[in-house]
């Protein structure tokens, strides 16, 4: 499946409108436009250059940011990004426009937008790029179809302006990714989601993968490299998918130290809690919306480890 990314400027306050031109969008009197101009550097150029240069991305617009890229990019010449975006794939979402769209490699999708774009990520060779389209990020958040957000966040306060993220968005728990400052204090931050929520805002609940491993030697370096090397990559895919919350390895049982308290003292022995033939040897933490989700992951996690894997629920989530 596609990965689909956001890609905004934002104000301090949360203020997406405009940040490239005076008349890039007027709406409800918006007197700034063009205000992220003046914090642009050599470092902003190279990071969005570097993006931009990317194999296996289209861009994905709604249909106001389409019509004004398409009158403005392809007739600027003394820059490197309108041969990129010229020669890239383009989505445009759109009830009211009609083929052929006027710049070249376009292609309108019509209909239900969230509808429309989750096919298209089904189907699509290449990850997505949304570039402003502020309606269409609403759309997209709401169904939960964003895989990850860079933000471009400026040391600026408008205190007025159309955002990114309105009063009506729904609760969304982010991780960052990566932060690179820039000279002019811009922070260029990639977040992911850390627990997708469903529609309505709820929080997901968190599901404990544990991993039992027999007692005894590990096994040797040829049969326990590809095993660790399919356990990174499930990892990563975790981590793209937004469910991973934290995952580490134990030491044996006998690293172990068990406390217990006795006639108001505490006392320390050696050694695990319960002795048996498996022991608790390393877990994941993940969220999911239901017990099904989390066990397809644990059953992906077994795949792969080829070792038993306990699925249980957290406190705290959906239905406590």
């Amino acid at each position: 499946m596609a990965q689909l990314v956001v890609i905004n400027n934002l104000t301090l306050d949360g203020v997406m409108q405009a940040p490239g031109r005076p008349d890039e969008d007027a709406r409800d009197g918006f007197p700034y436009g063009g205000w992220a101009v003046p914090y642009s550097d050599e470092v902003m150029a190279r990071v969005m250059g570097e993006g931009m240069a990317a194999p296996d991305v289209s861009l994905l617009f709604g249909r106001r940011t389409y019509e004004d890229f398409a009158g403005f990019w392809p007739e600027q010449t003394d820059n490197p990004f309108t041969p990129v975006l010229n020669a890239r794939r383009k989505y445009v979402v759109s009830t009211t426009l009609t083929e052929p769209l006027p710049w070249s490699n376009s292609v309108l999708l019509d209909g239900d937008a969230a509808k429309s774009v989750a096919e298209l990520k089904e189907r699509s060779a290449d990850d997505l790029v949304v570039l402003g389209s502020g309606l269409l990020c609403r759309t997209l958040m709401e169904y939960d179809l964003v895989d990850a957000y860079t933000l471009l966040i400026h040391p600026l306060v408008l205190g007025t302006g159309r955002r990114l993220f309105t009063e009506r968005a729904a609760f969304a728990e982010l991780r960052l990714d990566e932060c690179v400052p820039t000279t002019t204090g811009v922070l260029i931050a990639t977040y992911r989601p850390a627990g997708r929520c469903p529609r309505g805002g709820h929080p997901m609940a968190q599901y404990l993968l544990s991993i039992y491993q027999p007692d005894g030697d590990p096994p040797p370096p040829e049969v326990l490299e590809p095993i660790m090397r399919d356990l990174d990559a499930l990892s990563q895919e975790m981590m793209d998918a937004g469910v991973w919350v934290f995952s580490a390895a134990l030491h044996a049982p006998s690293a172990a130290t068990v406390v217990r308290v006795r006639d108001g003292e505490a006392l320390t022995t050696d050694g695990p809690f319960a002795e048996g033939k498996e022991h608790l040897g390393g877990f994941t933490v993940i969220t999911a919306p239901d017990l099904d989700a989390a066990l397809a992951w644990g059953r992906r996690l077994a795949a792969v480890i080829t070792l038993p894997i306990e699925v249980r629920p957290l406190h705290g989530g959906p239905g406590d």
